[in-house]
């Protein structure tokens, strides 16, 4: 089952149909996409990023430009097309002119019409036709890269095959960059859950430890409530014997203010 493969290359001084002719001979290459990437700072105004602008070829099949619904997006002839994302940093709408401070070379500056945006998923992107960068640069039909198709099961052999040519900077796997990417998500989430089911733990200490002290004041008050009732309800029998034995405790009981139980002696 073929899958797509990224092939960096540092064979920019060579044609891309000789790229292309090399690649296409690799041991399980199914089909052959060069790319040219150009690094520059882009400015308007005040306002500049850093980034690699992707030239495009015609009817490109291995890597699409799509929005985030999923529809295709062609590239005008000329001008490069930002992503929204990056529209909205440099605060730049279809028809502004932004300027291109390239980082290889001979660095040259060119100014160049934004042709328009895409709403992608890729945050900061820019992408212009593959001939039209190729003109702004004033260089021949180089490739700095390739997309390849390869079969599964030869992606170990054309992986030893790789490292075997000096022109070749580094190649990414399709199924490595998913599992590297599965493995990193992994990672962020269970650090996520660590750091929730730990900050809940403590609220959840903090809250027994708040209740508990309430109710130990609670105790506390209760406790004082009933030792004041207790020394009131002993001084009021205390006045009440007192007055008792003020009184004629043998006369007649009519006569007794108050009415208790004495014996006399």
């Amino acid at each position: 089952m073929p899958n797509g493969r990224t092939l960096p290359s540092t064979s920019s001084s060579r044609a891309r149909d000789a790229v292309r002719f090399e690649l296409a001979h690799l041991p399980g290459v199914v089909a052959v996409e060069p790319r040219r990437t150009v690094a520059v700072r882009i400015r308007s105004g005040h306002r500049e990023r850093y980034l690699a602008i992707t030239g495009v070829p015609p009817n490109p099949r291995l890597k699409r430009i799509v929005d985030r619904n999923g529809r295709e997006v062609g590239l005008p002839p000329s001008g490069v097309v930002l992503s929204q994302m990056l529209g909205e940093v440099l605060a730049v709408t279809p028809g502004d002119t932004v300027t291109l401070d390239v980082l290889e070379g001979h660095r040259p500056t060119r100014r160049v019409e934004v042709g328009g945006l895409v709403d992608d998923i890729l945050g900061l992107s820019a992408y212009m036709d593959s001939a039209t960068l190729h003109a702004m640069m004033r260089e021949d039909d180089v490739a700095t890269g390739a997309l390849l198709l390869v079969d599964s099961a030869q992606e170990a052999r054309l992986s030893r095959r790789l490292k075997g040519i000096p022109a070749v900077a580094g190649a990414g796997f399709k199924r490595a960059v998913l599992r590297s990417f599965r493995d990193v998500m992994a990672a962020n989430m269970n650090l996520t859950i660590f750091i929730n089911v730990l900050f809940a733990s403590v609220i959840a200490f903090g809250v027994v430890l708040q209740r508990r002290a309430h109710f130990t004041v609670g105790t506390e008050s209760r406790a004082g409530k009933s030792a004041r009732t207790g020394f009131h309800a002993g001084r009021d029998l205390a006045d009440l014997a007192r007055r008792a034995g003020d009184s004629d405790s043998c006369g007649p009981a009519d006569r007794r203010p108050l009415r208790l139980q004495s014996y006399c002696r």
